[in-house]
């Protein structure tokens, strides 16, 4: 179990994640509705800043949720192995996960749509393949099932109450 500093400082970081995913979410569909990339004005304190097209801010916000969403669903307990959700087995030494806070793993058992292990397997495979490396195995994955996986994310991190996760504004 965590000492209080290091659990505050994983909620913080849980939290922090959490936001990534709502904005993956937010950005995957927006690109989903625009049907390609559009102008792009971002205004700070009235000012305009920033000019360019809708891909400037969406792909990195898709990009970075993608990544978040990956860390989150493997701290909660869940991996991709040779294309089938898994649960993971061993972590290493300085890896946090779900149970460090004294709660328990999800395993890919109680994952039991097909739709959500397919859209959580997308999310991986997007990941691991679309993201982290330049590959010719690599199609890239529908966006609906990547909507659904960010929400499956937020889902799975609701079904443990005892966090209290949620954002203080809401």
């Amino acid at each position: 179990m965590m000492e209080d500093k290091e659990r505050r400082e994983c909620m913080r970081e849980l939290r922090y994640r959490l936001e990534a995913v709502e904005a993956f979410i937010v950005a995957i569909e927006l690109k989903s509705r625009l049907g390609g990339p559009k102008a792009l004005e971002i205004f700070i304190d009235g000012k305009l800043r920033i000019e360019g097209n809708s891909n400037a801010y969406i792909n990195p916000v898709l990009e970075v949720g993608l990544i978040h969403c990956r860390a989150l669903l493997e701290f909660l307990g869940l991996c991709e192995k040779n294309g089938k959700l898994r649960s993971i087995k061993d972590r290493r030494t300085d890896d946090r996960g779900i149970e460090s806070l004294g709660l328990p793993r999800i395993t890919a058992k109680q994952i039991t749509d097909d739709h959500s292990r397919r859209a959580l397997l997308a999310l991986f495979r997007t990941a691991n393949k679309g993201l982290a490396h330049v590959t010719a195995s690599f199609a890239r994955s529908e966006g609906t099932l990547l909507i659904k996986a960010g929400h499956q994310v937020l889902a799975l991190f609701e079904s443990y109450p005892k966090l209290k996760l949620r954002s203080k504004t809401e």
